[in-house]
């Protein structure tokens, strides 16, 4: 490469060190977290392969870009470096603050002729025509340029030297091409004449980086990066909105006001609950509305806001400044968010809260519901009827004004027994209100409380005798009766069946249960049976068993058994029969020849 100045050419012996912080503001975009990838529409890529392969991040928070390039030289007839770009068709003029060029170990660039700066360029080959106003490692700010594709390159001029000129501009008119710098960015002074080359009407634009040594890569920060076209219309970037500060607070709503920008197309508005962010986007409105409330603010958060402005062609501007606000407490509230009644068992109470002033004048209606009313309702006074519906509502007479802030109405909520092994149910009871006039009393989330209704009931099946139960050999009857404890989810079906049949039958063998009957006494009826022998009383029992599995809550429900006795209806022989003798016995006697009949008897069996 040729040398610029007779004592600080890029192959002369020597090097001026240069420091700084490089910053690179692009106002940007949709990246929320920092420091992230460039906002569309930029583009960035190596151009012509270098040897290290470069990067480029931006960084919403502060507004930086940092572009990071390898590459061995933009010079000589073909150029390796890293480029950030985006197409601009016409006059132009792009404007950047490089701070710091460092080597990628951190600290002050290792070569006097790594370079950064703006760019305009024809295409991203190599050998492509270009316009270059750069600041370098050791040798002040520069212009450079390539006026035919694959040709050698130029410079109209070089500051070398001395305090790094922090600002640096390309202009385009037409084909001529004009390099300026500027200590503080408000007076400039062009790096020599402007250069005629003769490139296409649409050019990429941009911001470029090069090591100088294909080995290593350096690293560029810019701020304060502008395009515009030749009349002075914004390409890049929008300027941020101004947020009015503080936001004005509302019953669970914050609503946001901020200052036009022109070419704006949307507004975003996004929302963090710590300072500085993260923010996540919430909603997009469109120019030229500038006001947005959030609705879906919740007290007692702090929500800290930004808005950037967009347009499809030129990008989305960086962060507004950041403004937080508290909403205030909901009108209405309750004093819990759950709560839990048993089935049957004590109400349980919450309260309504007033949390703004009633006016002279206005009225306020509160209706309270439960939306199942077959696991718990609300009343007003006394306990509610028997479930029967679905929901159970209840509408409080209007509160009229004039009434202080902090009122207070408590509520009784009821768990219903329902009879079913169900498990513990979830519920909801919702308050929800009107006001004539409304004032603040509309357009806010009615007061909700999750409830659990807890199952009281459990599976069984209750039998009114399970003995001393007696039959007779005659004919003689006895019964029981047999009901569920609890609704069964589907029918339940038992069987009887005695365990002696020569003693005692069951009628009838089978019930079956079901929610209509489960609470409702089934009679089973034994009846003794004659077997003509003197066998004397006999026990027996009714087996009651489940058919099929039945339903899943009766799963582990055992069945009780009946115990019977069938008392026995024969008279046992007379001893003279036995015996031959008609003569009286004594009451010794007639036990003795009653138990030898038995023994006869049995002997015979």
């Amino acid at each position: 490469m040729m040398s610029l100045t007779p004592s600080t050419g890029e192959h002369s012996g020597s090097r001026v060190n240069s420091k700084g912080a490089v910053y690179v503001i692009a106002l940007l975009s949709m990246a929320f977290f920092a420091p992230g990838a460039i906002p569309a529409p930029w583009v960035a890529a190596d151009i012509n392969t270098p040897g290290q392969a470069g990067s480029s991040t931006f960084d919403p928070a502060n507004a930086n870009w940092v572009v990071q390039g390898g590459g061995d030289d933009i010079w000589n007839t073909a150029d390796k470096f890293r480029y950030v770009y985006i197409s601009v068709s016409g006059d132009c003029v792009i404007t950047a603050r490089g701070t710091a060029l460092t080597d990628s170990a951190g600290g002050t660039t290792n070569d006097a002729w790594s370079k950064a700066g703006v760019m305009i360029r024809d295409g991203t080959a190599g050998g492509a025509m270009y316009a270059f106003e750069c600041i370098t490692g050791g040798n002040g700010t520069a212009m450079q340029y390539r006026t035919t594709t694959g040709g050698g390159p130029g410079s109209p001029g070089q500051t070398g030297g001395g305090a790094l000129h922090r600002w640096v501009r390309m202009i385009r008119t037409g084909n001529n091409f004009q390099g300026a710098y500027s200590d503080d960015g408000t007076t400039w002074t062009n790096q020599g004449a402007a250069v005629a080359i003769t490139m296409p009407a649409a050019a990429l634009v941009g911001l470029a980086c090069c090591a100088h040594n294909d080995g290593t890569t350096a690293i560029a920060t810019f701020d304060s990066l502008t395009v515009t076209n030749g009349t002075g219309g914004v390409i890049w970037p929008l300027p941020p909105p101004v947020v009015a500060s503080p936001p004005t607070p509302g019953y669970n709503a914050i609503t946001l006001s901020w200052t036009a920008v022109p070419n704006a197309v949307t507004y975003n508005i996004l929302r963090g609950t710590v300072s500085g962010g993260p923010y996540t986007q919430i909603a997009t409105v469109n120019a030229p509305t500038t006001t947005y409330i959030d609705n879906t603010a919740s007290y007692p958060t702090t929500y800290f806001y930004v808005v950037t402005a967009s347009a499809p062609t030129i990008g989305t501007s960086a962060f507004s400044n950041q403004v937080s606000q508290t909403p205030l407490q909901p009108p209405i509230a309750v004093n819990t968010s759950s709560l839990q009644t048993v089935e049957g068992g004590a109400p349980v109470a919450f309260n309504i809260l007033f949390n703004a002033p009633i006016q002279s004048g206005q009225s306020v209606t509160l209706t309270i519901q439960s939306n199942v009313g077959t696991e718990g309702q609300v009343a007003s006074s006394g306990k509610p009827a028997a479930p029967a519906v679905s929901a159970q509502t209840i509408t409080l007479d209007p509160i009229v004004g004039p009434q202080a802030a902090g009122l207070t109405i408590p509520v009784l909520v009821y768990g219903i027994d329902d009879a079913s092994v169900d498990g513990d149910q979830p519920y909801t009871v919702t308050v929800s209100y009107s006001a004539t006039p409304a004032g603040v009393f509309t357009g806010f989330p009615n007061p909700t409380i999750a409830f659990t209704n807890v199952d009281n009931d459990v599976a069984g099946i209750a039998v009114s005798r399970t003995s001393g139960l007696i039959t007779t050999e005659g004919g003689g009857q006895d019964s029981f009766s047999i009901t569920l404890t609890t609704s069964p989810s589907s029918p339940l079906t038992l069987n009887f069946v005695s365990s002696n049949t020569a003693e005692g039958t069951v009628s009838p063998p089978s019930y079956q249960f079901t929610s209509a009957n489960y609470n409702q006494p089934h009679v089973v009826t034994i009846t003794g049976v004659d077997d003509t022998a003197l066998d004397f009383n006999i026990p027996y029992q009714i087996t009651i068993t489940k058919a099929g599995g039945g339903p899943a809550e009766y799963a582990a429900v055992t069945p009780p058994n009946v115990s019977v006795t069938n008392l026995d209806d024969e008279v046992p022989p007379a001893l003279d029969h036995v015996w031959g003798g008609g003569c009286g016995l004594t009451g010794l006697e007639a036990g003795l020849a009653l138990l030898a009949a038995s023994l006869f008897r049995r002997r015979r069996r």
